[in-house]
């Protein structure tokens, strides 16, 4: 019953959020700037999201090697444009996540190895966000509509730092996989541990870390670049350093699994940075729609890898049985 209330609950909060967002917005207004939108930026955005996808795609090979799972690039490149399909759909990355656990795991890797992979693909990725996000909102404090934006970015890092501290040295989350609680949970205890020696792997590489993070400050970087060039694309002369500061933060909040894709969340915070910024209402508004709908388009590759995989693999089973 819980697992069917809570993504009712999401759906609920994302379509409160709009409507208490839209409810006094001219619709005339938001048509009249997508009427004028430039289809160059938005080519020059759909590039970047591809060599973006391209960037992902390499670094989760590089934490599969060092765990000996040798999965093809162009492979991972195809499941992380299946995996950004179904997050569109489901709560913050978790759905597209959880897809790409699976798409290793099948392979023959095991469950707790692939999720190692995705956990720590995830993880350098959200430390290049905070960082980027802490040390931008310091350059540019002055511009901040309220400098508590900066405990955001400040206490993510604090606690990401803490995570990825107790994976590499381990022995706190081992006890902790050992309490008691647990023994009648075996399965999950060995999927436990079978997960940090996949990251003891990752940690006997030690440019790894530092490879990997490096990957993800471009990624992320490239991702203040898509918004601002969507910014350009609706005719809106925002400074660029106001992306740098502000898509950082918003990032962070889209990763909470309170609704549906970010929706709503991302809609409301755009109002209140950029508003700041000298975008009216239906102006940011207007960029945080234009942002799920590039997004969404982009992601419809994915759905169309997913369906001909599928349908591949109903003919490969059509003739064996035939």
């Amino acid at each position: 019953m819980k697992k069917k209330i809570a993504p009712l609950l999401r759906v609920a909060f994302s379509l409160g959020l709009i409507a208490l967002l839209y409810r006094k917005v001219d619709l005339h207004d938001l048509r009249d700037v997508f009427s004028h939108a430039s289809l160059f930026w938005i080519a020059c955005i759909f590039a970047l999201q591809m060599a973006n996808t391209g960037l992902n795609a390499f670094k989760w090979r590089q934490f599969l090697l060092a765990d000996n799972i040798d999965i093809q690039w162009h492979s991972l490149f195809g499941k992380y444009l299946v995996a950004g399909f179904f997050s569109m759909f489901l709560p913050s990355n978790i759905g597209g996540d959880a897809y790409r656990v699976y798409a290793v795991a099948k392979k023959g890797s095991g469950a707790a190895r692939s999720f190692a992979s995705v956990l720590a693909d995830r993880l350098t990725g959200f430390m290049a966000v905070v960082i980027l996000g802490f040390v931008f909102c310091v350059i540019a404090r002055k511009s901040l509509p309220n400098q508590l934006v900066l405990l955001i970015p400040g206490g993510a890092f604090v606690a990401l730092g803490t995570a990825i501290a107790m994976l590499l040295e381990q022995s706190i989350a081992r006890k902790m996989i050992d309490w008691p609680i647990f023994n009648r949970l075996p399965k999950l205890q060995k999927f436990g541990h079978d997960m940090l020696d996949s990251v003891l792997q990752y940690r006997r590489s030690p440019s790894l870390f530092f490879r990997a993070l490096g990957i993800s400050f471009v990624f992320q970087f490239n991702m203040i670049v898509c918004v601002f060039m969507l910014s350009r694309a609706l005719h809106f002369a925002v400074p660029f350093h106001y992306f740098c500061m502000y898509v950082p933060v918003v990032t962070l909040f889209e990763a909470l699994p309170i609704s549906i894709n970010g929706i709503g969340v991302r809609d409301a915070l755009y109002v209140y940075f950029y508003g700041g910024a000298g975008l009216e209402k239906h102006e940011a508004l207007s960029l945080a729609i234009a942002f799920v709908v590039t997004n969404f388009i982009y992601s419809l590759s994915g759905g169309l890898i997913f369906v001909f995989r599928h349908n591949r693999q109903r003919e490969f089973q059509s003739l064996e049985k035939a």
